[in-house]
């Protein structure tokens, strides 16, 4: 369960999107036209400016090839302690893998501003 003290939706959903562009390998005008936006909406996407809507993450499901669902999972767990051998069963395994290379870059908010 989500701690609702520290979660802010918007944040979290764009660190997640930003770190499947990373976790990609993927640059911001790459990932812009595979989405068909623009490479400064992405751009205010990442920095939680503007929200994206259910449409583009259709588009990321579709480009990275995981169920929006995923996406909004990993969202909501990049700042929690969740145990990611426990939660195999009901995520996407690229979730999984991302949340893994995440883990073991000890990133913080500051690595991927």
């Amino acid at each position: 369960m989500t701690d609702t003290a520290h979660y802010k939706p918007v944040e979290n959903l764009s660190k997640a999107l930003k770190l499947m562009k990373i976790f990609h390998d993927l640059t911001q005008k790459e990932l812009a036209e595979k989405l068909g936006i623009s490479k400064s909406y992405l751009s205010e996407i990442e920095s939680g400016k503007k929200t994206p809507t259910i449409n583009l993450l259709k588009r990321y499901s579709e480009v990275f090839d995981v169920p929006i669902s995923s996406i909004i999972f990993f969202a909501e767990h990049l700042d929690s302690d969740v145990d990611l051998e426990e939660t195999i069963e009901f995520v996407d395994v690229k979730i999984i893998y991302l949340l893994k290379f995440i883990k073991s870059k000890n990133w913080s908010d500051n690595n991927i501003a």
